[in-house]
């Protein structure tokens, strides 16, 4: 849910907060095939029931996290690492909406969330792993030289 909907700089420099929708807005995207709307939550079309799910990843380029992540709507809603009630810890929380869902508009809330257990093989459920790269060896490696150089 950070990731998708936080932003560090949401209220100024520094001034981090939360948005309620994806794609840093307080206002539901709109939905639609790439090209035409904002996400595929909520697109569906009658010529092609699977038309939601065949749209590749990045298709709506202007839409982002404040963390530069794509596709934080749609697709498929995301596993989070939280229980929704302690006593019940196979069902792990849903956050956001999946492709074709028809109730995207309330699901999409940052305050909506339900609970699954993963091992029901749910299509619309998926988990979201982000790499992001180290910093590149070699100036840290130059600018350790330059300075152990200058020290003696």
């Amino acid at each position: 849910m950070k990731a998708a909907r936080y932003d560090p700089n949401r209220f100024g420099d520094g001034q981090g907060g939360w948005w309620m929708y994806a794609g840093m807005s307080d206002v539901p995207l709109i939905s639609g095939a790439p090209g035409e709307g904002q996400t595929s939550a909520g697109f569906h079309t009658e010529l092609d029931p699977f038309a939601e799910w065949d749209i590749p990843l990045g298709a709506y380029p202007d839409i982002m996290s404040a963390y530069g992540l794509w596709d934080i709507s749609g697709g498929a809603s995301e596993w989070t690492e939280g229980f929704l009630f302690e006593g019940f810890p196979r069902d792990r929380i849903l956050g956001g909406s999946y492709a074709g869902d028809s109730n995207y508009l309330i699901n999409d809330h940052a305050s909506v969330i339900t609970s699954l257990w993963p091992g029901t093989g749910a299509s619309n459920a998926g988990l979201r792993i982000a790499s992001i790269p180290a910093a590149p060896s070699a100036p840290v490696l130059l600018i350790s030289a330059l300075f152990l150089r200058r020290r003696r």
